[in-house]
């Protein structure tokens, strides 16, 4: 004897569950991708590295609309490389067929643009129409002056070239020092990447917990 019985409307009492469960899994996953890409940038300014590197940290969910009973959150940095020395701490040493690593001051010019890096040596040495002079400097470091003026202009202040219009005006020549060489940095570790990622997964499963508990 075969007995078959139906339930009516389980299949829609099912899907109302999924539903739910996939509105709260989902919520949860954007509120702590979105909180974890936010801390970490905030570990980036609050070590001194600078706005613009906090922001290379980036976010992306998926689905990107909608809900799933499954999604999922991608925290990633458009600086990996940059970020990693921080976060794990790494020994920085010139390429292959060089001796030092040229670390600009704040003496050396930037390109066009506020946002654009400082010029490299070649640039320097292009702009200025001069090689740098070598100094030695202290625990085995070069400098590396170029023979200059100040700028007279507080809006645009900087370093200019020794013309002989701006000489004739009084201005002073002096070497001013552009580049430090070194033969190696040590980036200490002072972002805690792994540490943020674990304690958002964890406020990710207490926040699932939490709102399907009170069902």
């Amino acid at each position: 004897m075969r007995i078959t019985a139906t339930l009516e409307g389980l299949d829609v009492t099912l899907s109302a569950i999924s539903a739910e469960i996939a509105g709260v899994v989902t919520a949860a996953m954007r509120e702590g991708t979105a909180g974890l890409k936010d801390e970490l940038r905030e570990q980036v300014r609050g070590a001194g590295l600078g706005a613009r590197l906090a922001t290379t940290w980036q976010a992306n969910n998926y689905p990107a609309t909608g809900e799933s009973i499954e999604p999922a959150g991608y925290v990633f940095s458009r600086a990996p490389t940059i970020i990693s020395a921080y976060a794990e701490g790494a020994t920085i040493v010139p390429l292959a067929g060089h001796r030092y690593l040229a670390i600009p001051t704040k003496n050396v010019p930037r390109g066009r643009g506020r946002r654009k890096p400082r010029m490299t040596v070649f640039e320097v040495e292009t702009s200025f129409n001069q090689d740098l002079i070598l100094r030695p400097g202290k625990r085995g470091t070069l400098l590396g002056f170029i023979d200059a003026v100040r700028a007279k202009s507080i809006k645009r202040p900087g370093v200019r070239n020794a013309t002989k219009g701006r000489l004739a005006q009084g201005r002073k020549r002096e070497l001013i020092l552009m580049f430090v060489f070194v033969k190696s940095i040590r980036v200490a570790k002072v972002l805690d990447v792994e540490g943020a990622a674990n304690r958002w997964a964890a406020n990710i499963a207490a926040s699932v917990s939490a709102q399907l508990g009170k069902g």
